[in-house]
């Protein structure tokens, strides 16, 4: 049996704007916890599991965002009337950017799938 570790839970709100590959338009959300291979967000859109996601996550105090390619892996909390539903990504490698920039490289790259 191989002993599997899993990467360390932080616990953050922090804006969050992500969508599939599938679509052109961007979704809101907050991260409800973080770690190193990927996110828990909380989004006004519940995207179906097993779908390839880019994801933009503000660092308001750093003036810039994560920004990354992934994947839903599950959609753990369905929506309510005060919490729209949240899902899990993992995300395999984030890059560290301004705001701005990554959402301008993200969409030329999403073009491209």
């Amino acid at each position: 049996m191989q002993d599997h570790k899993r990467s360390r839970r932080y616990s953050l709100r922090l804006p969050v704007k992500y969508r599939t590959t599938r679509e052109r338009g961007w979704h809101d959300g907050m991260t409800v916890t973080l770690s190193a291979s990927g996110a828990l967000i909380d989004g006004d859109v519940l995207p179906p599991p097993d779908q390839h996601i880019v994801v933009v996550i503000a660092l308001p105090s750093a003036g810039g965002c994560l920004s990354g390619r992934g994947r839903i892996v599950s959609a753990p909390a369905p929506p309510t009337r005060s919490h729209h539903g949240g899902f899990a990504i993992v995300v395999p490698h984030y890059r560290l950017e301004r705001s701005a920039d990554a959402l301008r490289r993200l969409d030329v790259l999403l073009q491209e799938c």
